[in-house]
């Protein structure tokens, strides 16, 4: 998808719903999303859910339901919701909603409108560079041909993750 947002300081959202029939449905999407990041190297807590605030919640909080999520998730304040017996992000949803954003602030409840998609989310989505360039160091000095297979690859993955982004192929490339 080219709608990718960066959501400090540790998350990117990604607006995949126009993408899972060209994968095959969201289970297949996801398995080779997981198998993609794996083959960079890289761990990612991955969530799906109709907004995506609540995606990153859902992500951050080790999935399940969004109104089962414990608070801590969202980065809200604590104080007031442990002060009031409230832990879950569906107990603080069945809060008067009038006396919440007056003891919390609007932030609090637009927050979680947003969440819910009763508030439109606004997000800078992410362009990528015109061209690509990507340096690998090598452990030492490589002899023969096979040496170069497996940091080819990883640099070869993060081209193809470039030209996806883009909706672009190529025809010719340098490796040095």
């Amino acid at each position: 998808t080219p709608r990718v947002a960066q959501t400090p300081p540790d998350a990117l959202l990604a607006e995949v719903e126009a993408s899972l029939r060209y994968f095959g449905g969201q289970d297949v999407f996801l398995r080779r999303l997981r198998a993609g990041l794996d083959a960079l190297g890289m761990t990612a807590s991955l969530a799906v859910a109709p907004t995506g605030l609540a995606a990153l919640w859902l992500a951050r909080g080790g999935g399940g339901s969004l109104e089962a999520l414990p608070l801590e998730a969202t980065g809200f304040d604590l104080d007031f919701f442990r002060d009031i017996g409230v832990a879950t992000v569906g107990e603080a949803l069945a809060l008067p909603r009038d006396g919440l954003a007056q003891r919390c602030g609007s932030a609090i409840v637009d927050a979680l409108d947003r969440a819910c998609g009763r508030l439109p989310e606004t997000y800078a989505f992410f362009a990528p560079p015109a061209s690509f360039s990507a340096r690998l160091e090598l452990p030492g000095e490589a002899a023969h041909a096979e040496a170069l297979l497996f940091p080819a690859r990883r640099l070869l993955a993060q081209l193809e993750g470039l030209l996806a982004a883009r909706h672009e192929g190529l025809r010719a490339f340098t490796l040095r």
